[in-house]
């Protein structure tokens, strides 16, 4: 028996070296075969004279009106930050550029896509950059977008095989631990919708279950046109792949984009087909949409027109270095009277709590808004903050998190959406004048691990709307005030003090409790 279980663990031991060398060598080769695909004619080379679209005419108006800045708009409700993304992609005249960390295979998918492809039929030259972490689980939409001759599809710092996923992660791990988190949509070079909002029906208030409570801005004039020359950097990285690469073909023929155009449709009829037989609304969801954001004149109406600056991490693993997070370290080193925080990772590391320290001791009022045990999606990152929970009030922070209950994410009711609510936003107030909005969680993963994005907005005027948001989740019908009394945590909501995790089972409790002992903290 020992010489058998002796045999099998060397069989073992050499298969999984074996497979290790394997993906090693593949890893070397990784570089030589992006610099092959790349030279083939995926490459984005408009074919004719740019025109002049109603966007690039509003940008310069606008910019050239109000001393060369940028104008900006909220879009906090989630069926209206699809709306504008929709009206957008249909106002394109001329380029497309969408980066996202994930674009789910559902309703919200499936309309930008549809989208998308109507308005490459219309001429326009569109790329698309993925995180290829979750674009293998979307291989279906990827392959519907690639086959259009006016997109190319790239994806970021994949897996060099499908077959042996796990194992390259293994064995490829401090490569592909480097993600890309952006999320920018580009037209026409001249508007950008930036935020922490992937493409998916639980950021737009779709989803049936649970929403997340999240928040886009839109801006045009000189920040798009940063947001794009951000997207430039990423789009020629090394780590960048054409979705050929994985067996996805590319550049169809008509009658291939037909087929999926129509494919599409009756997908979303179907989709809405089954809300409307759950009780959701009889009208389409396009009408409903409508009613957000009817039209480009609409979207761009009101806008505020402030001084604004893009911030964002160079593309690669160690190129990073921490770079967005000092930036805005240092955006943030002068504040006098309040810093406002809205973070649905909330991890700070030593640093950011020594930081805290500092601005409370000299009067600052830092107020930090994150998931509760019973909201929070990755129960990892919830160990971590629940770690640093103490510290954070101990450090003069006033801390609230979020009811499983809240209502901010049931906005598209009549399609038939429910349940609670989940934090996704990632938005600072800086004094009630700078505005920090974009895919940055105060959290070690977005620190070292992750690449960002994020849109400072200085000026009263804009600060003033988003105070007006993130007062409404501190209210205590949103929030629990998370507070140290006799060295016990308490939650205090609208009605009750409790003494344990709200909303919560004990098995969910005992879980959260036996993790904290695990070194899961590196990974996040």
């Amino acid at each position: 028996m020992l010489r058998l279980m002796t045999r099998w663990a060397i069989r073992s031991l050499a298969g999984i070296l074996t497979v290790g060398v394997l993906v090693t060598f593949m890893e070397r080769r990784f570089r030589q075969a992006r610099r092959q695909l790349i030279s083939r004619n995926d490459e984005f080379r408009p074919e004719r004279p740019m025109r002049l679209s109603p966007l690039t005419k509003a940008a310069h108006h606008g910019s050239g009106t109000n001393g060369g800045h940028s104008g900006h708009r909220l879009l906090a409700d989630g069926p209206t930050a699809l709306a504008a993304r929709l009206v957008l992609v249909r106002s394109a005249v001329n380029t497309l550029d969408l980066q996202y960390y994930a674009w789910h295979d559902d309703l919200a998918g499936r309309l930008m896509a549809r989208a998308v492809l109507q308005a490459a039929e219309r001429g326009v030259r569109v790329r698309i950059l993925l995180d290829d972490l979750h674009a293998h689980s979307t291989k279906r939409l990827v392959r519907a977008l690639a086959a259009h001759s006016q997109i190319t599809v790239r994806v970021y710092n994949p897996s060099v095989t499908r077959r042996a996923y796990f194992l390259n992660w293994l064995f490829s791990f401090h490569r592909l631990n480097r993600r890309m988190h952006n999320k920018a949509l580009v037209v026409d070079g001249s508007a950008a919708v930036i935020g922490g909002r992937n493409i998916g029906d639980v950021y737009f208030g779709l989803a049936a279950n649970m929403n997340f409570r999240d928040l886009d801005v839109l801006t045009i004039g000189p920040a798009a046109q940063a947001v794009e020359a951000s997207f430039e950097r990423f789009w020629a990285s090394e780590l960048v792949m054409p979705s050929a690469a994985f067996g996805v073909e590319e550049h169809g023929k008509v009658a291939e984009v037909a087929r999926i155009l129509a494919q599409l449709d009756c997908s979303i009829e179907d989709c809405l087909r089954r809300r409307r037989l759950a009780g959701g609304s009889r009208h389409g969801t396009d009408g409903m949409l409508a009613e957000r954001v009817p039209d480009l004149d609409s979207l761009l109406s009101n806008l505020i027109w402030a001084p604004a600056t893009v911030l964002d991490d160079a593309p690669g693993g160690d190129a990073k270095a921490g770079r967005l997070q000092q930036s805005l370290r240092n955006a943030l080193r002068n504040v006098r009277a309040s810093l406002d925080i809205e973070s649905g990772y909330l991890i700070p590391d030593d640093e950011d709590l020594t930081w805290f320290r500092l601005l409370t001791a000299r009067g600052v009022s830092v107020r930090a808004v994150t998931n509760s045990l019973g909201t929070n999606d990755v129960l990892p990152a919830q160990i971590a903050y629940a770690r640093r929970r103490r510290s954070l009030i101990t450090a003069g922070v006033e801390l609230y998190e979020l009811q499983p209950d809240a209502r901010v994410r049931r906005a598209l009711s009549l399609l038939g959406s429910s349940g609670g609510a989940g934090l996704h936003a990632k938005l600072m107030l800086a004094d009630g004048r700078l505005a920090v909005i974009g895919s940055y969680n105060l959290d070690p993963r977005s620190a070292e691990y992750n690449t960002e994005l994020v849109l400072l907005i200085e000026g009263e005027a804009f600060a003033q709307e988003l105070a007006t948001i993130m007062r409404q989740v501190r209210s205590p019908s949103q929030s629990y005030r998370v507070e140290l009394r006799r060295g016990r945590l308490v939650w205090i909501g609208d009605a009750a003090v409790l003494t344990r995790e709200p909303d919560t089972t004990l098995p969910a409790r005992l879980l959260a409790v036996g993790m904290r002992i695990l070194p899961v903290e590196w990974l996040l």
